[in-house]
């Protein structure tokens, strides 16, 4: 793997968590509905496969920081997990997009000497 591929793929990984609580400042999500809208708003640059949200989902609902429920799904199929956020999840939301507004502050101006 190049080496720009594999930093974004790390970068990526550290910011699922904050990606799927902030979609679920709009609304209940189920997975797949995550994972698309994901997807979509950041123009293809996130994607995640099933075999990662699923378990982020799970550890998520296990810190509280989303709840799950199920419901019928209105197309006739199987019924979908959905999640919605958690006040603990909206408060973890707002400390990483403080955290992360001071990060990439901080960590753009250290870069800028690089380009001195």
């Amino acid at each position: 793997m190049e080496p720009r591929k594999k930093i974004l793929k790390q970068l990526k990984m550290g910011t699922t968590e904050i990606l799927i609580l902030a979609i679920l400042t709009k609304g209940d999500r189920y997975g797949y509905d995550i994972s698309r809208d994901v997807k979509e708003r950041s123009e293809g640059f996130f994607e995640f496969k099933q075999g990662f949200l699923y378990p982020t989902l799970r550890r998520m609902e296990e810190n509280k920081l989303v709840t799950g429920y199920w419901k019928d799904s209105a197309s006739g199929g199987p019924d979908r997990k959905y999640y919605r956020l958690t006040r603990q999840g909206r408060a973890r939301l707002d400390a990483s997009m403080e955290a992360w507004a001071d990060f990439s502050k901080r960590f753009n101006k250290m870069l800028a000497i690089a380009k001195d």
